[in-house]
C-alpha cells in the first residue's frame, strides 16, 4: 500500500449520508487534507443536502457502484444500515479504496469475516467507526484499569435502556425521493413503512439487532480496550429475552439478558436491557475488580464530576495519580479523533485505533449475544472456526441468505 504524500489531498466519497453519514461527512471535511468529491444515497433528499454540506462541485450518486467507479476517489466513508455494510465495504476494497465503515462492522459473523479477508487481500486501510476510545475521560479510566487500580477484573456488567416500541400501523407507498428496493438491497422484500427505514432500521432484525449491535458494540469495544484484551474470545454465551406485551411494529425484544464467559484472560461479561433503575442516562458499564469497582457512564455520575467513578467498600473514592503519572502507571497513547487516525494511517502509516479485526471481534461478540438470547439457551463457541459447537440451529444465524440478485463477493 502506497502512503499519500505529505501535501497530497485525500479524495473521499461518502456512501450513506443520512443522520450519522452526514455527521461523518462534516467530520471528514474538517480533517486535513481531506477533500469530499462525491456523495451517494438512495434517498435523493439526503444526497442533495449532503452535497450542499460537502461544497460546490460535489458529485451526487444514487448507486454506490457508480461512486466506486470514480478513479479519482481514494477512500470512502460508509454509513448505511447494517445489512448493507458487507456488500459495500468489500466492493470498495475490491475497487482499491481505503474504507471507514460505521459500526457494527457487519450484520452477520460470516459477513464480518468476509470483510476482514477483503482488507487483507486489498492491503487498504480500514477503520471501524466506533469512536469512544478517543474520549479523554474514557482514556483516563482505561489507564487506571490497566494500572491495576481496581485489581484484577473478573466481571464487567453492561446495561442499556429498552429497545423501541411502536404501535402497529399499515405500510404505505415509498416517497418519490426514496428508492425503497435499493434501500432493502440484500434484505428480505418488505412493504415500505416510514418508521422502518432510515434511523429506525435498527429495531428490525432484518437489518440490525437493536441496541445489542448498536450501543452494545461501543461498550464491548471499550471493555476489551480497557482490560487490554482486544482478542479475548468468549467460549460460552447464555441468553434469554422476552417480547413486548403488546403488538410492536418492530421485532426486537423488550428485555434481553446475556452472559458471556471468556478465557485467556478469564472473566465474564453481562448485558442487561433495560438496565437497573437510577443509573445515569440508562446505559453504561461497570468493571468489578478484586480491589474496587470502576463505573463508566455516558454522562456525569453521582459522586464525581467525571464520566467514570471508582468505588471501594461501597464508598466513592478519588484515586490520585501516582507520582510521575497523570492517570496511572500504565500509559496508553491517546488518539484525539477516530477519523483523523484513519487519515493519518493512510497518509503516514499510523497505527489504527479500531482496525478491521477489532471491528469484527466486537461485532461478533454482540451477534453471539443476540443469537443466544433469541434461542434462549447456553451456547458454546469455537472462535478459531467461528462456529457454535454442536448446534446446527445456532449456526444458521452465522450467515444469511441474500435477496437476489445481490451476492457477497
Amino acid at each position: 500500500m502506497n502512503a499519500l504524500g505529505a501535501n497530497e489531498a485525500l479524495v473521499v466519497g461518502c456512501i450513506g449520508v443520512g443522520g450519522q453519514g452526514k455527521h461523518l461527512l462534516s467530520v471528514a471535511k474538517g480533517t486535513k487534507p481531506v477533500t469530499i468529491a462525491a456523495v451517494c444515497d438512495v434517498d435523493r433528499i439526503h444526497a442533495e443536502e449532503a452535497a450542499k454540506v460537502a461544497g460546490e462541485g460535489t458529485a451526487v450518486f444514487d448507486d454506490y457502484r457508480k461512486l466506486l467507479d470514480r478513479q479519482d476517489i481514494d477512500a470512502v466513508i460508509i454509513a448505511v444500515p447494517d445489512h448493507w455494510h458487507a456488500l459495500i465495504a468489500t466492493a470498495a476494497l475490491a475497487a482499491g479504496k481505503h474504507v471507514y465503515c460505521e459500526k457494527p462492522l457487519a450484520y452477520s459473523v460470516a459477513e464480518g469475516r468476509a470483510i476482514v479477508e477483503a482488507v487483507r487481500k486489498s492491503r487498504r486501510v480500514f477503520q471501524t467507526g466506533t469512536h469512544h476510545r478517543t474520549d479523554v475521560e474514557v482514556h483516563e479510566a482505561c489507564e487506571l484499569i490497566r494500572s491495576g487500580r481496581i485489581g484484577k477484573v473478573n466481571r464487567i456488567d453492561l446495561w442499556m435502556w429498552e429497545n423501541k416500541f411502536e404501535p402497529l400501523s399499515p405500510p404505505s407507498d415509498p416517497p418519490a425521493n426514496l428508492n425503497w428496493d435499493m434501500w432493502l438491497g440484500p434484505a428480505p422484500l418488505r412493504p415500505y413503512h416510514p418508521k422502518r427505514c432510515h434511523f429506525n432500521f435498527r429495531w428490525c432484525r432484518e437489518y440490525a439487532y437493536g441496541y445489542m449491535t448498536d450501543w452494545g458494540v461501543h461498550m464491548v469495544n471499550l471493555v476489551l480496550w480497557c482490560i487490554d484484551a482486544d482478542a479475548a474470545e468468549p467460549v460460552q454465551i447464555e441468553g434469554r429475552e422476552t417480547p413486548f406485551d403488546k403488538p410492536n411494529l418492530y421485532n426486537v425484544p423488550a428485555t434481553q439478558n446475556v452472559r458471556w464467559r471468556f478465557r485467556n484472560p478469564d472473566f465474564e461479561m453481562t448485558w442487561t436491557e433495560p438496565g437497573p433503575k437510577g443509573e445515569v442516562e440508562g446505559h453504561g458499564m461497570r468493571f468489578h475488580g478484586s480491589q474496587g469497582v470502576l463505573t463508566i457512564a455516558f454522562g456525569k455520575l453521582q459522586g464525581c464530576d467525571k464520566t467514570y467513578r471508582i468505588d471501594r467498600d461501597g464508598k466513592v473514592v478519588t484515586d490520585e495519580p501516582r507520582a510521575g503519572t497523570q492517570t496511572g502507571d500504565v500509559r496508553v497513547p491517546h488518539v484525539a479523533s477516530n477519523m483523523g487516525n484513519w487519515v493519518a494511517a493512510i497518509r503516514e502509516g499510523a497505527p489504527l485505533l479500531n482496525p478491521v479485526e477489532v471491528g469484527h471481534h466486537d461485532a461478533t461478540i454482540c451477534q453471539l449475544g443476540d443469537i443466544a438470547s433469541r434461542l434462549g439457551r447456553t451456547l458454546k463457541w469455537d472462535a478459531a472456526k467461528e462456529q457454535f459447537i454442536g448446534d446446527d440451529e445456532a449456526n444458521r444465524f452465522i450467515t444469511r441468505e441474500y435477496r437476489l440478485p445481490w451476492k457477497l463477493g
